[in-house]
């Protein structure tokens, strides 16, 4: 419910859907992850980095939830979480390709906003 609210661009609804779903689940991780997702394309990429940040904690082994904050964390211009000064060449090629997919998210979201003009 929440995905397909979220998918609809029901923002109010989905909030609430995946926060239901969030209490009621045995894979937070998944919602979490997902919710950070919706908050993204709404362009609350702070929110978003927390969202993912908790899919982290909750499940480290899925590298999706990670290259999520990444970018979602580039998005709103803040470090990578686990950056230290000076960025290393890892690291910057890291947030290169978070900042790249932070730019993919939001040309998809435009696209989706230009189609529902569309007759």
């Amino acid at each position: 419910m929440a995905d397909f609210c979220s998918a609809v661009d029901k923002w109010a609804r989905s909030g609430s859907a995946y926060e239901t779903a969030f209490r009621l689940t045995d894979r937070p991780a998944r919602i979490a992850n997902n919710y950070g997702v919706s908050l993204l394309r709404q362009g609350r990429a702070k929110e978003a980095a927390n969202l993912f940040a908790e899919a982290v904690s909750r499940d480290g082994s899925n590298p999706r939830y990670r290259n999520n904050e990444d970018s979602a964390r580039a998005k709103a211009g803040l470090p990578l979480r686990d950056a230290v000064e000076p960025v290393g060449e890892d690291q910057a090629l890291r947030l290169a390709d978070a900042v790249r997919r932070a730019g993919q998210m939001q040309a998809f979201a435009a696209g989706i906003e230009e189609k529902k003009g569309e007759p």
